[in-house]
């Protein structure tokens, strides 16, 4: 065999077959007909990662508190700017005193809890109630139905965040009573019918505003669950297919190793002798550490000099030359020896010849090898290239963003070329 490859470069311990790495933080072990489980970053194995539902109620909970500073900005700007119009503006400030305190209160508890409590509404519910009833001792009886009343939009958010914090029927009985307060403080004899109008209208506006934010936040969480369903979903098609993908590794692994070993044993193709018992040896301990997860010893040329001996004993000279190039990943090297085995699993199968080349060096971005012999060689327009070419070979490279591409004319050999990206 003519190696003119450099010296390979000085390689990390690696686990001894068999047994788990110790600094992995697992004792993982996958046994033969089984495929190893997928994990993810904060998962347990076999878990399938969920979206949070607390974002949708967490984004209610904001709005809610934003509103609420709205409204009290409100109050802060009509007991400025209207502190002369006001029948008693110290009870005025006194209410948005008591407002403020209370929508303090509310937005600690309220952040430290995570989410909009029962308690913080039924207290925030009562406030708008004492807070209607305080403004309209301020104002006079025309004013209350204007914007001096400015506990009309707040106690409105009040009514709209109940539907976060309580039940139905409770935040039902809420607005009503919120709805009662302020036709209790508005509606009186000596104002004009006009305004009892608007009165009844911003009245309505309570349940009105209720039922809307209510139904906004029905189809919310409605379309909440049904986007995690869908995730859910998702990850459990991802987990088979990765499942599925694994199996089929397995299958084409079983395929080039020993499925091929007792086909040649059954066609009379490899005497049984003492290299067969070699040659099992050898196939058992790969099956082993596929089978295990564990990777292969050593830097793709070694595992390609490997090779070059496992298939000598064969009756097949493998040539095999090696350029500079940059080390795959770990599974991208693996996909390449796999493939240049089919590769030269074929070769003695059907080429007619007892030796080949192999040809490794970079090429785009990536590693390049090609397998080249001057066998029988085919048409490669009227014959395809069979199980092994597009699963064992063509399967396993796409996998890890690797192709394959076979050139093969009659009488003049066969060609083939494994490509995979280094980055």
């Amino acid at each position: 065999m003519n190696n003119g490859r450099r010296p390979p470069s000085p390689r990390g311990d690696r686990p001894e077959p068999g047994r788990s790495d110790p600094t992995d933080g697992s004792d993982i072990r996958v046994l033969p007909g089984q495929v190893e489980p997928v994990t993810r970053p904060g998962s347990t194995v076999g878990d399938i990662a969920e979206p949070d539902p607390t974002i949708i109620e967490n984004g209610l909970k904001w709005t809610f508190l934003a509103v609420r500073m709205v409204h009290i900005v409100q109050g802060v700007i009509c007991v400025a700017s209207g502190w002369s119009t006001y029948r008693r503006p110290r009870v005025a400030a006194a209410v948005l005193g008591l407002v403020g305190t209370e929508s303090t209160w509310l937005l600690v508890r309220v952040i430290r809890g995570g989410k909009v409590d029962a308690l913080a509404m039924r207290i925030d519910a009562a406030t708008g109630v004492l807070g209607l009833a305080g403004l309209a001792a301020a104002t006079s009886v025309e004013d209350r139905t204007t914007s001096f009343n400015w506990m009309l939009p707040y106690s409105v958010g009040s009514a709209v965040g109940l539907v976060v914090g309580v039940g139905r029927q409770e935040g039902i009985a809420e607005v009503a009573a919120l709805s009662g307060a302020y036709l209790g403080t508005t509606i009186r004899p000596s104002i004009r019918p006009g305004q009892i109008v608007t009165a009844l209208a911003n009245a309505a506006s309570y349940g009105g505003f209720h039922a809307v934010a209510a139904a906004v936040v029905r189809l919310v969480r409605r379309a909440s669950e049904d986007l995690a369903a869908a995730q859910a979903e998702s990850a459990v098609r991802g987990e088979r297919l990765l499942i599925e993908r694994e199996r089929n590794r397995q299958h084409r692994l079983l395929h080039d190793s020993a499925l091929q070993t007792l086909e040649g044993v059954a066609n009379g193709l490899i005497d049984v002798d003492e290299s067969i018992r070699d040659r099992a040896r050898a196939e058992a301990r790969r099956l082993r550490q596929a089978l295990s997860g564990i990777e292969p010893e050593g830097e793709l040329a070694d595992a390609l000099d490997r090779l070059a001996t496992d298939f000598a004993s064969e009756g097949l000279e493998v040539t095999s030359s090696v350029g500079e190039f940059a080390p795959p990943p770990p599974e991208s090297t693996l996909a390449l020896v796999e493939a240049v085995r089919e590769a030269l699993r074929n070769v003695i199968k059907h080429a007619g010849t007892s030796s080949a080349v192999v040809r490794t060096d970079a090429s785009n971005g990536g590693v390049v090898i090609t397998v080249r012999d001057q066998g029988r060689g085919f048409d490669t327009d009227t014959t395809g290239p069979g199980f092994g070419l597009s699963q064992s070979v063509s399967g396993r490279l796409a996998e890890v963003g690797g192709r394959a591409e076979v050139w093969s004319r009659p009488d003049r050999g066969t060609r083939v070329t494994l490509w995979v990206p280094v980055g």
